[in-house]
C-alpha cells in the first residue's frame, strides 16, 4: 500500500484502480501505468486471448468485467 501523502495527486486514483484490479480481477495482468497526458492502466486479459485493454477509472473496469467477463481460457 502506498502512503497517500507521498503519492502524487494524479496517481491516487490510478493506485486505487490498480489495487482493485489486483484484488478483484487477478486474470487482468497489469502491463503499465501511464500518467501523462491522460492517466490510465494498461492490462493484458489472460482469460480473453491476452487482449490488451486500458482503464482510466473504476467505472470502466466494472463495465468491462460486466460486458466481457472472465473468459474460459484461464
Amino acid at each position: 500500500m502506498v502512503n497517500q501523502n507521498s503519492t502524487p495527486l494524479i496517481m491516487q486514483p490510478l493506485q486505487a484502480l490498480r489495487e482493485r484490479i489486483e484484488r478483484e480481477a487477478p486474470w487482468l495482468h497489469i502491463v503499465r501505468c501511464i500518467e501523462h497526458p491522460h492517466p490510465f492502466i494498461e492490462v493484458r486479459d489472460a482469460s480473453n486471448l491476452n487482449i490488451h485493454v486500458s482503464f482510466s477509472t473504476e467505472v470502466e473496469l466494472v463495465r468491462y468485467i460486466r460486458i466481457v467477463g472472465r473468459g474460459e481460457h484461464v
